[in-house]
């Protein structure tokens, strides 16, 4: 047959035979897709039918609470909570997209036995607005380092411990979906999953069994141990679960996102752990991650579009073969696989054209005449129900595995002569040809020429919002607990998707061997069983589809999708309708025999067992099979047809009623005091739409009734039982008063009050009233309003554990770890920061306006910025608040600065600043200045005390967890102290002032503060007498200098003495001036007199009265004291001497120092005279007259004058 070019499809009309042929068609193309083909069927006679809700015998009361019907939104995931979370995004005016970024990091929190972010996973989008469809690959991939022979010594190792891990790509995938479809701050997408790490969660029974059954692997990880098993004792159902490694982990990617894992202090302690439990991931390995992102693999059957995954999931098997027509000769080349797009011989890479494919194993018999002959005989759509039905899925299913081994990552393996092989007429024939509806084979009779690979675990959710944006997607970490390894310092469970691979040395149960196509490549990613989808009809979104389970998920998906599309059972039916799998070998039917959690049971029918037993199959009951999530939109036809608007080039968006389900499979059971926790589905919609006027409100003190397995919040049928509220870690407070908000739906930007617009992105009519009660679910996922937390940046509990002494780095407290600072001019600077600008550090630098400090500022950032002091050139970053980028420019073209590695931002905002720098790991911040940013959230305007304590905070946790030092300018006061709180100069490390005068051609450059001056301290010891310290030098010339007198203090159980100086001039100005006493306490004793206490030790205390008095009068008498004696009492406002507590303890320490006399107030003496005093005298004195009048009797001398 003549080929037709690739270049031009030639399409031609196409009548359809019979419904029965296209029934088998879908049910192929479900089965057997090979990627790299898009197909357009030109007639459709297939509608929906209506769904029977009341045929099938497990709907039963109580799993209502599964299912959820509404208009305006829903999630489905198989955690109640992350339901919630995900469903809160969508209230807060989020993307379908902000919805699954905060949905996946819950999951990875509360199920980190499926997933997290040290796996990865499959993405699909569609968008409403474009009618496109993109597909995200945040697949784990094989080290640098991996090699396929690198299991050979230790096949164990494959799957078991840190060298079975590969480099993950969760957070990679979510944040490039979120910057292509995000309408909410990444920062608010990440605090729930933070909260619930952090502050604890519940563990609920499902969690709690996959804990039992890895017990012995958790008891032997310290990681996993800490976490799981803290008092060494594993966890149990209802139990508090806390991560808070990983709540770090995640508020370090919250605020600086994905670098922070990827190229941050985050991905360095993580993988220093990999390497410490034998990995050998590499800092390289994750800074080459990348995400692919293609168009969604399509293909039109039976009025429907089905979007899928490209290789290397199984999304596509089914989904991407050309259809058997004699008139669909060639298809369009852009929608092919890049392998076979860029493959040298294209047309041998698609023999299509001769019009059969893999599809003719359930649509024909290798020729046309044959497909209509034998598919007409059966008359109906039937042809798929009953246990004919099932034999002849499971036979296809036997197919599917045998030749999907052929298929790998298409950016490694040359598909070309694997599609070639398997579109070929001859090869379908073959297929169909064994394929026979009164028996079955043993499995060498499918031909499958390579082992299978048995992955395993993952975690589905699906998404729709209320523009009809719909996210299907599925993370993993494989193996429950992936590696059976957690990250000490990160709380992040290792994945073991090495597994996924296939060795040349792998020995397997079917002994068939290795799959080459899916041998370890570095970069490589591995095959994968998930298979995330989203169905279209009449480009409408009609469903969305996905499910966890290895293996198991590819044939749980297929039924899914046949029993609600084709075989008419509703939502519910379609998805716990009993299920049968296969892997093809052991050559074993496995269909589905157990009891729920929640009491229900699933089971396939004995007539159907009987059926396919008598047709040779072998039957093993198994309780155990896929989860499957699902969300289907009702679009009646033929009369609710889609019109096209004024413009004519786009179809309106259809928004019907929307049902959710979660499959019961997963759920935990149901406590009278506690609502199931997992298989959640979650209906939102605006508040204010929420209630009727006749609705009563719910009665004060009650908490709120939405932890169920199905929940609605309005705007459609609730068809779920009113449970009791459950917990989301912990129990909810009461219900309080509500808030309104004006929530803005373009950048989900919230206000107090309407405006008009939003003052945030200046977009009109955006704007959607919202209320929220003041409870602990609305705080948790909450708005980013004024009223909200009060910092963008939450603190934190450590970034690590507690670390010995001899493990920690010292190497970073030398010298050597400085940035060094070269030149004339960087040498000065770095003398003045003790050696260096220190990485991670915080410095403020002040001074008086134009003294220089921006100019300073800049050559600093300059120099760093060319490498000069390093010899190697990095962004520097110069943020300004105070000018634009053009003056900040032409100041460095005064300044002859030209570098091109020094970025300069103009921007307040310090949320903004810090998310749009992280892309350049810049070597140094600067802020100019820290009075002219603010923070959202944070009450008061740029340069109050409270943006600027907060500002400055949230610097601070930027240096120290990116290690890039932040330079802040401070505007100073009138009164030369820098603007705002006192605090401020505390929370940075270093505090510089430049000094000068306005016409001076100098400054100087001062370090008032600096944490990291160049110090030879060695640490502490004791001193034998304190007292020798406080005496100053009296010892060597108090016989001739007056104004000198010894006190005796106690402070707390020490008694020491201290030395009190005191100065009278004879001058005519009045003067007072005190040094370590109380001002009050001295002007009360003295007048125009100087006083000071020697060292610098504050009177806290009266005792030191009465040797103020008698330096005072040694000073103006010009009596020296001797300095063998010393004064203890209070002087009252009469003048009198009073005695002081512990009279006895401080003369005891005059007799240990040797002094030969003490002055005491006169009603002590004779009791201190009963003392052994080894000799001292004491004199006791009633008032300060007689105290005055007895100094030159005491001290047998005159006064001069």
């Amino acid at each position: 047959m003549e080929q037709q070019g690739l270049g031009t499809p030639l399409l031609e009309s196409y009548k359809k035979k019979s419904w029965t042929r296209i029934l088998w068609l879908l049910f192929a193309v479900l089965i057997f897709t090979i990627p790299g083909l898009v197909v357009y069927i030109n007639s459709d006679p297939w509608r929906q039918g209506n769904v029977n809700t009341n045929n099938h015998k497990y709907r039963k009361e109580r799993e209502v609470k599964d299912v959820v019907e509404s208009e305006h939104g829903v999630v489905a995931a198989d955690d109640g909570r992350c339901s919630e979370i995900g469903a809160s995004t969508l209230r807060q005016g989020g993307h379908a997209v902000d919805a699954a970024v905060a949905t996946a990091l819950c999951l990875g929190v509360v199920n980190p036995m499926s997933s997290g972010i040290g796996g990865g996973g499959f993405m699909i989008v569609r968008s409403s607005s474009s009618q496109t469809a993109q597909a995200f690959d945040l697949r784990e991939t094989a080290p640098l380092a991996a090699t396929k022979d690198m299991y050979a010594k230790n096949p164990k190792a494959k799957y078991l411990g840190a060298l079975s891990m590969g480099v993950p790509g969760e957070i990679a995938g979510l944040h490039e979906a979120w910057l292509k479809y995000g309408k909410l701050a990444w920062r608010t997408l990440c605090q729930p999953a933070i909260a619930l790490a952090r502050d604890g969660f519940v563990v609920t029974p499902y969690f709690a069994s996959a804990i039992k059954k890895s017990g012995d692997m958790i008891l032997t990880d310290l990681g996993l141990r800490q976490v799981l098993a803290p008092n060494g004792e594993l966890l149990q159902k209802g139990d508090t679960c806390y991560n808070i490694e990983l709540a770090c982990t995640l508020e370090a990617i919250a605020e600086y996102g994905p670098q922070a894992f990827y190229n941050g202090t985050v991905g360095e302690n993580f993988v220093k752990d990999v390497r410490e439990a034998g990995g050998i991931l590499t800092m390289e390995d994750l800074r080459s991650y990348k995400v692919e992102v293609m168009d969604a693999m399509a293909v039109d059957v039976m009025s429907y579009t089905i979007l899928g995954m490209p290789p290397p999931s199984s999304g596509t098997v089914g989904l991407s073969l050309v259809n058997d027509s004699p008139h669909l000769n060639c298809v369009l080349v852009n929608l092919l696989p890049t392998a076979c797009r860029l493959a040298a011989d294209k047309e041998s890479c698609f023999c299509l054209h001769s019009k059969k494919s893999v599809t003719n194993i359930l649509n024909g018999y290798g020729t046309h005449d044959t497909v209509m002959n034998i598919l007409d005989s059966y008359g109906t759509p039937d042809a798929v129900k009953g246990p004919l039905g099932l034999h002849r899925l499971i036979e296809a299913l036997k197919h599917m595995f045998a030749i999907r081994m052929n298929l790998g990552d298409p950016d490694f393996i040359n598909e070309a002569s694997y599609v070639s092989d398997m579109l070929s007429p001859s090869f379908a024939k073959e297929l169909r040809e064994k394929i026979f509806d009164n028996t079955t084979f043993p499995s060498e009779y499918y031909m499958s020429r390579w082992s299978q690979l048995k992955d395993h675990g993952t975690s589905h959710f699906c998404i729709v919002d209320a523009e009809r944006n719909a996210v299907s997607m599925t993370t993993t970490v494989n193996y429950a607990f992936g590696a059976k390894v957690l990250s000490p310092s990160t709380g992040i469970v290792l994945n073991n998707e090495m597994d996924d691979f296939s060795t040349p040395t792998e020995k397997s149960k079917d002994k068939l061997p290795p799959a080459p196509s899916n041998y370890i490549e570095p970069n490589k990613r591995p095959l994968s069983s998930m298979t995330p989808l989203i169905i279209l009809k009449d480009d409408q979104l009609a469903g969305v589809i996905g499910g966890s389970g290895g293996m198991k998920i590819v044939p749980a998906v297929i039924q899914v999708f046949l029993n609600y599309y084709f075989l008419g059972m509703d939502p519910l039916a379609a998805v716990q309708h009993p299920r049968v799998y296969h892997e093809l070998i052991p050559n074993v039917v496995l269909y589905e025999n157990w009891t729920l959690i929640d009491g229900d049971h699933i089971e396939l029918s004995l007539g159907k067992r009987l059926f396919l037993m008598e047709r040779g199959h072998e039957l093993k009951g198994e309780a155990a099979g896929a989860i499957c999530q699902l969300v289907v939109q009702t679009i009646h036809t033929p009369n609710n047809t889609v019109e096209e608007n004024k413009i004519g080039t786009r179809k309106q968006v259809f928004q019907g009623m929307l049902t959710a389900v979660s499959d019961p499979r997963k759920g935990p059971d149901v406590d009278d005091n506690e609502v199931s926790l997992s298989s959640f589905v979650e209906d939102l919609k605006p508040e204010n739409e929420n209630k009727s006027n006749n609705e009563p409100e719910e009665e004060e003190g009650k908490t709120r009734k939405f932890w169920s397995k199905a929940y609605s919040g309005g705007g459609g049928e609730n068809l779920r039982n009113n449970n009791k509220a459950g917990e989301l870690g912990m129990k909810m407070k009461k219900k309080g008063k509500s808030k309104t908000h004006w929530v803005c739906s373009n950048c989900g930007e919230s206000f107090g009050q309407w405006w008009g617009g939003c003052r945030h992105c200046d977009a009109i009519g955006t704007l959607k009233v919202f209320t929220e009660d003041e409870d602990f679910a609305s705080k948790l996922t909450g708005f980013g309003s004024e009223k909200g937390a009060g910092s963008w940046f939450h603190q934190n509990r450590g970034d690590m554990l507690p670390q010995r002494l001899t493990d920690v780095n010292k190497g970073i407290n030398q010298m050597t770890w400085r940035i060094p600072l070269d030149g004339l001019f960087g040498s000065e600077v770095g003398r003045v920061l003790g050696g260096g600008l220190v990485p991670g550090s915080l410095v403020l630098v002040g001074g008086d306006p134009g003294v220089g400090k921006s100019t300073f500022l800049l050559q600093l950032a300059a120099m760093i910025a060319e490498g000069s002091n390093s010899g190697r050139a990095g962004p520097a970053i110069y943020v300004s608040g105070e000018e634009s980028v053009e003056q900040i420019g032409n100041r460095a073209d005064r300044m002859r600065i030209g570098t091109e590695d020094l970025f300069l931002y103009s921007n307040t905002d310090i949320e903004d600043i810090l998310e749009k720098i992280q892309v350049l790991s810049p070597r140094v911040l600067i802020i100019d200045s820290i009075q002219t940013v603010y923070m959202k959230g944070v009450t008061g305007s740029p340069g109050g005390l409270v943006q600027v304590k907060e500002c400055t905070s949230s610097l601070l946790r930027f240096a120290k967890k990116t290690n890039i030092p932040v330079l802040l300018i401070g505007h100073v006061t009138k009164t030369g102290d820098i603007a705002g709180p006192r605090v401020l100069e505390h929370i940075v490390d270093v505090v510089l002032y430049m000094e000068g005068e306005k016409y001076s051609a100098h400054r100087f450059l001062r370090s008032v503060k600096n944490r990291f001056g160049s110090t030879d301290e060695e640490g502490l010891q004791a001193v034998s007498n304190p007292s020798d310290i406080f005496l100053s030098e009296q010892h060597s010339d108090s016989a001739v200098l007056a104004g000198h007198a010894v006190a005796v203090i106690i402070d707390g159980s020490r008694s020491f003495l201290l030395e009190i100086q005191a100065l009278c001039l004879s001058d005519s100005s009045v003067a007072r001036q005190f040094n370590g006493v109380q001002h009050n306490r001295a002007e009360m004793i003295i007048a125009a007199i100087f006083v000071n206490v020697v060292s610098g030790v504050k009177l806290q205390e009266t005792a030191g009265d009465l040797a103020i008095a008698a330096a005072v009068c040694s000073s103006f008498l010009d009596v020296p004291i001797p300095n063998d004696v010393a004064f203890i009492g209070e002087i009252g406002l009469a003048g009198e001497l009073r005695p002081v507590p512990r009279m006895e303890k401080r003369v005891n320490a005059l007799v240990k120092l040797g002094y030969k006399k003490c002055v005491v107030p006169q009603s002590t003496e004779k009791s201190l005279a009963t003392l052994d005093l080894d000799g001292m005298m004491v004199l006791g004195c009633k008032n300060l007259k007689e105290h005055r009048s007895t100094l030159p009797a005491f001290f047998n001398r005159k006064p001069s004058s």
